[in-house]
């Protein structure tokens, strides 16, 4: 992909959201469908998930549209203006993301690939979590996608895995007290209700 802002495309996006990034495909059919394919269960699963909860640390990440330029046809997708995360990571805002995440569990949604690659800095400089393709609404299942490294394997509950790969993210991110660790690994049931309450309590 390579960034384009066709003007046809620029005048239906200028009243949407100043924060979009537009980003044109390859003009390869081929290439195109499958971008879009790719967005196809992300979309589907933010616009469930947005019926249930919204929250300053959620962002629709994209969504396509075909528009026109003088070249012919063209898929663009738009996306939301996101930072990298910083080098110093901040306990205070990675608490905040935590308690979305407890919230997001409280609804029956479990975002399934949390890491440090899948965490923004958004606009407010709030920690903003992406990526939401694999993203489950049932407490419990038996195959889990995600990443290696941030999977516990050991069990099939959902969120349990979300508490272990936040504390893996966490320690990824320098901002996870010994503590918290500890009970991100415990072969017990976990919760984020309670992940919370370790990490906010005084050591």
């Amino acid at each position: 992909m390579q960034q384009a802002v066709p003007d046809i495309v620029d005048e239906q996006l200028a009243h949407s959201n100043n924060h979009s990034q537009i980003y044109a495909c390859e003009t390869c059919p081929f290439v195109a469908k499958r971008l879009l394919k790719g967005f196809t269960r992300e979309m589907y699963n933010w616009r469930r998930m947005s019926l249930m909860f919204e929250s300053e640390h959620l962002v629709s990440l994209a969504s396509c549209f075909l528009g026109w330029d003088e070249k012919g046809s063209g898929d663009y997708v738009v996306m939301p203006r996101l930072r990298p995360l910083p080098a110093r990571a901040c306990p205070r805002a990675a608490l905040a993301l935590c308690l979305c995440v407890r919230e997001m569990c409280r609804r029956g949604i479990y975002h399934l690939d949390i890491k440090p690659a899948n965490i923004m800095l958004g606009d407010k400089d709030q920690y903003v979590l992406i990526d939401y393709g694999l993203m489950c609404f049932t407490p419990s299942e038996h195959d889990f996608p995600g990443t290696r490294g941030f999977i516990d394997k050991s069990t099939t509950d959902s969120e349990s895995r979300v508490v272990y790969a936040l504390g893996q993210t966490l320690a990824k991110m320098r901002v996870c007290p010994d503590r918290v660790l500890e009970y991100t690994r415990s072969g017990k049931k976990r919760t984020v209700a309670r992940l919370c309450e370790i990490y906010s309590s005084p050591a």
